[in-house]
């Protein structure tokens, strides 16, 4: 008798438990997750402007010569590959895999699947990192503002390679902003370590 008394209340339990469970589900919405997905591109695309209208220009006291080698010696210390120079119309393009640190891109990483996986969770979708499935291409502009004194702005971009094909995909503001400190950070070291070998 007891033994059928606790069978019957086990039995309800479980049946109590899968009505709220299936209550809890949440049918996934592709046309809703692709709204959400189109205006986070939005947002990214706003703030990457900015950020390269505050952060994608510095002048320097050298002249241009000076600081393209600075800016070459830089890319070279983060592994990036110097594609193209023309010393004439004052022109560096470059690109490779990483620029940030591992530690701080994880950092970035963990901070960015959390904001997707909040818009895709709810639709049956987890977003996962994948390192170094993206190039990042630099173009730098040099502009000569007297005999010692060069302006260069640096243009940041990515392409992200899926399991289909490679397309070009809207940066990370976090990720934009932290490239652009680090980059800076590394041409101080370049020209500091120019100067002192003179």
């Amino acid at each position: 008798m007891i033994f059928k008394k606790q069978f019957f209340i086990k039995t309800i339990l479980v049946f109590i438990i899968l009505v709220f469970s299936t209550g809890c589900v949440v049918s996934r919405d592709p046309a809703a997750e692709k709204i959400a997905m189109d205006k986070l591109k939005k947002e990214n695309r706003i703030k990457n402007k900015q950020i390269y209208l505050s952060m994608g220009e510095r002048t320097f006291d050298v002249n241009e010569i000076t600081l393209m080698k600075a800016l070459v010696s830089a890319f070279n210390n983060k592994n990036i590959a110097v594609k193209n120079i023309d010393k004439d119309i004052g022109f560096l393009s470059a690109e490779g895999r990483g620029f940030l640190s591992p530690e701080k891109q994880k950092e970035i990483s963990i901070r960015k699947l959390a904001k997707l996986n909040k818009i895709s969770n709810k639709n049956g979708y987890t977003w996962h990192n994948t390192p170094g499935n993206n190039i990042k291409m630099f173009s730098a502009n040099f502009f000569s503002k007297g005999k010692n004194r060069t302006t260069v702005k640096v243009g940041v971009s990515q392409t992200v390679f899926g399991n289909a094909s490679s397309t070009n995909h809207e940066m990370n503001p976090e990720t934009l902003a932290a490239i652009y400190e680090e980059l800076w950070r590394e041409l101080d070291k370049s020209l500091f370590l120019l100067h002192t070998t003179q």
